[in-house]
Formats: C-alpha cells, structure tokens, sequence
C-alpha cells in the first residue's frame, strides 16, 4: 500500500483515476 500512496503523492493522479475507472468498469 505504501508504493500506491508513493506513485499518488508522485503526481500519477491520472493513473490512479483511469486504474478506478477500469475497476468501475469490470464491477458492471
């Protein structure tokens, strides 16, 4: 879990958005 909260504070916003979208997505 540190490594995701280390890319998030990096600036991988858009990472981490587009990787919650693609989750959503499979969930439907």
């Amino acid at each position: 879990m540190s490594n995701m909260a280390e890319g998030f504070g990096r600036g991988t916003q858009e990472e981490f958005i587009t990787f919650l979208g693609y989750a959503l997505g499979q969930s439907r």
